[in-house]
């Protein structure tokens, strides 16, 4: 038994029905109801949202509820051809809607049964849109007797008009009333004055009210009108005849369109769960074997985003829970809450809640809330509450959860408490599960008293004079009524005269519990923070742990890439042994000297490849050896700049690059350009560090010129150190070095260092307008 229409679950099922396509799933979603097993609902659910969010709504427009032009098929009548076309559209529909669940089939399982049940007609489909016209007429398409009836009754008809056309320009001119082609009856007629009626020929179909024209079939029209009226007479024949094939070929199909619609209206009730969990933000719950259950942030549906989270547990050995505290604070939407999820989810709906709320099974949820005082039963407030726990008792047991707002009210408190707490105690005793809203001190002094049972309050903000609606499990609440009404204004003496009257014992009470509030309250804050800092904690670990991985794993590739290289080179020198030695045996040369020869060939080449293969490895540790080392590079270290003698200071470290100072001057450069770490230069006596022109910092370039003329070769490589750095730095890709014609010896000095720098691609003599072989232009990587 479930009370459904106390918790509103009937308003609840009307939100997930308008958003169904189709009174297909409106119907179903509105008969939903709990079942002994929704996991299989709630799976379906739960993967259709997956397939929501990763590809979208499923295409299911055009498919209408077609059950009402089915039931006439069924009992054999003819439907019309815009219920026909209805039908066709809906197939069509559904073909389309077919073949996008099979493309994603192979990720959700429970799709393949499903897909299945969808039928679509084709050849019905097919016909349907080649007979049917948009305005549901038949086209002539339908058959080629209707398409030849047609014709002919184009013909016909082309001939009455040109006959008709004849006789009123003609012999029937001073007779006819009106030109206007006319129709009685289905037969062409003409408007003929009453006073001229005896001087034509013919039938007399009718008259005109006032009686002054008579509508006359001349004789010559009659045979004429006969073919025509015959022609539309097999017009209809033939087109109720197709009517009739069309629907026999639905009543042939019986089968798969009752298949299909009952797995469209699955679906429609499927997928509108799916959209309601979507908008709502809900979560699928999981479902216990027994009667304990979790609620993580669970919201009530009907109260939209103002409603607060509520969060409530309750385990194998806790059985109930006592919920007190003011007026309005949220206790009875508290318990909605606990009732409307379970009723939500037993019945395959998901619940708004977040992830990882659990849910009993329960063969029963039973509530009794409100103020249900029956005038026409003249039933008092506590007269209709016991009315409903006296029902609600025949099925209290451990598969039942009962929900009892304001338990024990509307009668004396004394004796309203008694029966309170008898009415707990004798549910308990049956193994039910029950949440209990109340004002009363004997049922919170009750639930610290029993170890089945947890105290539960809603706080209520004492300086502003407002709820919070937030529960607090593990205390009892104040009904806060004196603090509240002093707050409000009411007379102090009013309210010291009250405190007076309050048994010494009650108001200790509630002293105490008002203390432990404001504790739970200050340990939950400083919980919360210790939480969000744990957290934050986590997840900077969990992100330092990954960057750390990522490095360690790009490092590592790239090691294994060396080594998958060099066993291809060992694998190659074996290949190249064996070979030789093939070679060796095929020519079965004489013993003696020449396999001494082959030998020494044969051990000479696998040294030289091994010692290629060292130098593989050695070339490969020392690249990770740099480059840990420059990652390692901070302010204040020595650097050599890379394929250069310049010696640079590190300043700072800035992620890929470094700031370097030389001499004063400073520059950002990549990471990339820095050769190794080294010791600072020790200054000589009345001489400057190696490269003392720091011409790489230099702002006196002119463009890419460098004029070295008159320096000796050391100075000049110096200067084009300091040069070819400057280009790099300013991205600049080529250069010109002016070094002047003389004896040639600094020029072949500089190109022999020009040969050695893996920094210059190409270097060459300047064109004649460029300086002949006074200069050298060098072209930069």
């Amino acid at each position: 038994m479930y009370s459904l229409r106390k918790l509103e679950f009937d308003k609840v099922l009307a939100m997930i029905a308008d958003l169904t396509f189709s009174s297909y799933g409106k119907d179903a979603v509105l008969s939903l109801q709990p079942i002994e097993h929704p996991q299989l609902e709630l799976s379906k659910v739960s993967q259709l949202i997956d397939l929501f969010r990763a590809y979208g709504e499923p295409p299911v427009g055009g498919i209408s509820d077609i059950r009402r032009e089915w039931a006439k098929v069924l009992v054999g009548k003819i439907l019309e051809p815009g219920e026909l076309k209805r039908i066709a559209v809906n197939f069509d529909s559904v073909a389309r809607l077919k073949r996008f669940l099979d493309e994603k089939s192979h990720e959700y399982t429970f799709l393949t049964p499903f897909i299945s049940r969808l039928h679509t007609l084709e050849t019905f489909v097919k016909f349907a849109f080649l007979a049917i016209e948009d305005d549901e007429s038949i086209s002539n398409r339908a058959s080629p007797r209707l398409n030849q009836i047609r014709v002919d009754l184009r013909r016909a008809m082309r001939d009455v008009r040109g006959l008709l056309d004849k006789l009123m320009t003609g012999v029937l001119k001073e007779v006819v009333q009106d030109t206007d082609l006319l129709t009685r009856d289905g037969r062409y007629v003409i408007p003929i004055k009453a006073s001229n009626r005896h001087q034509v020929a013919g039938i007399v179909h009718s008259s005109s009210g006032s009686g002054a024209t008579y509508y006359m079939e001349p004789e010559a029209l009659v045979p004429m009108n006969d073919a025509v009226r015959n022609l539309q007479s097999q017009e209809r024949e033939e087109i109720n005849r197709i009517l009739r094939e069309m629907c026999q070929m639905l009543f042939q199909s019986a089968r798969e369109i009752a298949e299909t619609i009952d797995a469209l209206v699955e679906w429609d009730s499927l997928w509108a769960r799916a959209r309601f969990a979507i908008e709502q933000d809900g979560t699928i719950p999981e479902i216990s074997p027994d009667g304990s259950f979790s609620l993580r942030e669970a919201k009530h549906p009907l109260i939209g985003k103002a409603c607060v989270p509520l969060s409530l547990s309750l385990s194998d050995e806790l059985q109930g829970i006592v919920i007190t505290g003011p007026n309005t604070g949220g206790k009875t939407v508290s318990l909605k809450t606990v009732g409307l999820c379970h009723l939500m989810g037993l019945s395959g709906i998901p619940v708004c809640a977040a992830m990882g709320t659990r849910l009993g099974r329960f063969a029963h949820v039973l509530v009794d809330i409100g103020d249900e005082q029956s005038i026409e039963q003249s039933l008092s407030t506590f007269s209709s509450h016991m009315k409903n726990i006296i029902s609600i008792s025949e099925y209290a047991g451990p598969d039942a959860l009962i929900l009892l707002d304001e338990l024990g009210a509307g009668t004396d408190p004394v004796e309203g408490s008694a029966i309170a707490l008898g009415i707990l105690d004798v549910f308990l005793e049956r193994g039910a599960k029950v949440l209990v809203s109340s004002h009363m001190t004997p049922l919170k002094l009750y639930a610290y008293q029993r170890k089945e049972l947890e105290n539960a309050s809603v706080i209520f903000d004492i300086d502003d004079l407002r709820p919070t609606f937030q529960l607090v499990v593990g205390l009892a609440g104040s009904s806060n009524a004196l603090i509240i009404s002093e707050r409000l204004g009411l007379n102090p003496t009013v309210v010291d005269r009250a405190r007076s009257f309050l048994d010494r014992d009650v108001h200790r009470i509630d002293e105490v519990l008002n203390l432990l509030h404001r504790q739970k309250i200050e340990m939950e804050e400083q919980n919360s923070r210790v939480r969000h800092l744990r957290e934050t904690l986590e997840r900077q670990q969990q992100s330092l742990e990954k960057q750390l991985e990522e490095i360690k794993q790009k490092k590592y590739g790239a090691f294994l890439k060396e080594i998958e290289a060099m066993e291809e080179e060992l694998r190659q020198i074996r290949r190249y042994t064996q070979t030789k030695v093939a070679e060796f045996r095929k020519e079965k040369p004489p013993a003696g000297a020449d396999i001494e020869s082959f030998n020494r060939e044969v051990q000479g080449d696998i040294t030289q490849q091994l010692k290629d293969l060292k130098k593989n490895w050695e070339r490969s540790f020392k690249q990770e050896s740099r480059e840990a080392e420059i990652d390692s590079l901070k302010p204040g270290d020595s650097i050599l700049l890379k394929d250069s003698k310049l010696v640079l200071r590190v300043v700072e470290v800035k992620g890929s690059t470094l700031l370097v100072e030389k001499d004063g001057k400073k520059l950002e450069i990549p990471k990339g350009f820095v050769g190794q770490k080294t010791e600072p230069p020790a200054l000589q006596p009345g001489k400057e560090w190696i490269h003392e022109s720091a011409s790489a910092f230099r702002e006196d370039f002119v463009g890419d010129r460098l004029d070295i003329r008159g320096k000796t070769v050391e100075e000049g490589i110096d200067e084009v150190e300091a040069f070819i750095s400057f280009l790099l730095m300013k991205n600049r890709k080529s250069g010109c070095v002016i070094h002047g014609k003389g004896t040639g010896k600094l020029a072949d000095g500089l190109w022999q260092r020009f040969a050695k720098d893996r920094r210059i691609q190409s270097y060459r003599i300047g064109k004649p307008e460029e300086g002949g072989t006074g200069v050298t232009i060098i072209t930069l990587s």
